[in-house]
């Protein structure tokens, strides 16, 4: 935004210098022009200063300030025909003396700027005319109305519980209590005791494996169940996932074979727009019951997790090489003609929660401020993680992992890659 100094303490000629080094200098018209803009000055006299000077404050956002509504705020309180008499004080300071006018000049060079004045209504405003610039307003000021980051981060935290859920958490806390509950397991710890019967009694009121999967199909589209009728199933999310994860890969790719090294002038637009559409995917369909739903799956996770941490039920029901939590989990899939990965479960659990997270933080009109770098690590150990787990998602057109197929890269690619140059 272009400003000018003015009134005190600055002389006309000054501000007719700056007018005129700003339009540009053409000599021929330079007698003409130099009368023109002392004409203006006059006309306008301090309040082009009054003006910045208020939006020099930081009460608006500078990012929505532009030469259009500061020249729009400037004509629309000249038309006011205000004095302006004490509005600077003893030490040439912006009192608030004239603070109403200059927020309404604002909102009328906002309205005048997106098209928002309705030349309908001179109709019953006679004599008073209105303009328009023909800029159209790009829904700036709906951006965060329309995205609950708190949604976003449920589908993060829905994610993990069912990353958790297809290693077998759940399945292997449900056959610990049964054979509890049937005398096989021997149990001394009290505490250990009192979580398994507290599993036990609520086993019923937690939600049924039907149900964890009906969460799963409306926010993922994912999960072996039916639609309920009327259920608001997610139907876009592989595609829009698929579209950050591709656009992410390509962008390392490309930064890979960058002869400036890093990122260097490798354009991060396509990423950040897919990153855009994500985030209000997820805001739209992870609403409802379902948020209560989640936070009660997840609740029933830490449960399941508490009972099979406890070394007994590891070495009763794991025993050999399987001496851990997960290897308990492992085992007792493997017993019920399950084949998981649970490394891979947990790795993908984790790096998915972590880009959920960052996505619902994430603010489009500040895009440039974000460095990316934990973005970037979490898609790629994501990708290769669902690789491992046998969901291969599809990968870019043109780029070098896509020609090749290998997926063994990503191990390769954080040694590879200069992170710490990448903002």
């Amino acid at each position: 935004m272009t400003t000018y100094a003015m009134g005190q303490g600055t002389t006309v000629l000054d501000r007719i210098i700056n007018m005129l080094w700003d339009q540009g200098i053409n000599l021929g018209n330079l007698g003409t022009d130099i009368l023109n803009l002392y004409n203006l000055v006059q006309a306008q006299g301090d309040v082009p200063l009054i003006v910045d000077k208020y939006l020099s404050r930081g009460e608006i956002d500078a990012s929505r300030v532009n030469d259009s509504i500061r020249s729009e705020m400037i004509n629309y309180l000249i038309s006011l025909g205000l004095t302006f008499d004490g509005a600077f004080d003893g030490g040439g300071e912006l009192t608030d003396a004239y603070d109403e006018y200059l927020a309404l000049s604002y909102k009328q060079a906002l309205d005048v700027s997106y098209g928002r004045v309705d030349p309908i209504n001179q109709i019953y405003q006679p004599g008073k005319s209105v303009a328009w610039n023909f800029e159209v307003d790009y829904y700036k000021d709906v951006e965060d109305i329309e995205v609950e980051p708190d949604n976003v981060r449920a589908a993060g935290a829905l994610m993990f519980v069912k990353q958790n859920d297809r290693a077998g958490v759940f399945a292997t806390a449900d056959r610990a209590t049964e054979r509890w509950s049937l005398g096989s397991l021997n149990i001394q710890n009290p505490d250990t005791v009192a979580k398994l019967y507290r599993y036990h009694k609520r086993r019923n009121d937690r939600l049924s494996e039907q149900e964890r999967q009906l969460a799963y199909h409306q926010v993922f589209a994912e999960g072996n169940v039916q639609s309920l009728p009327g259920m608001r199933v997610n139907a876009q999310y592989r595609k829009v996932m698929d579209s950050v994860l591709n656009e992410a890969v390509e962008f390392i790719s490309k930064t890979e074979s960058n002869e400036l090294g890093g990122y260097g002038n490798v354009s991060k637009e396509p990423l950040f727009q897919a990153m855009r559409t994500l985030r209000y995917n997820l805001s739209s369909h992870t609403q409802g019951k379902v948020h209560m739903d989640i936070f009660e799956l997840y609740a029933q996770l830490q449960d399941c997790i508490d009972i099979l941490r406890s070394p007994e039920v590891i070495s009763q029901m794991a025993g050999g090489s399987y001496q851990s939590i997960w290897g308990l989990v492992e085992r007792t899939m493997e017993e019920m003609g399950h084949q998981t990965n649970v490394a891979a479960s947990k790795t993908a659990a984790v790096e998915a929660d972590k880009i959920f997270k960052f996505l619902a933080d994430f603010d489009y009109t500040r895009r440039h401020a974000y460095d990316i770098t934990p973005f970037l690590r979490s898609i790629e150990a994501f990708i290769l993680a669902q690789s491992q787990l046998g969901e291969v998602r599809s990968m870019p057109s043109g780029s070098h992992r896509a020609e090749s197929g290998d997926y063994d890269e990503f191990e390769e690619v954080m040694e590879d890659d200069d992170f710490d140059n990448w903002d």
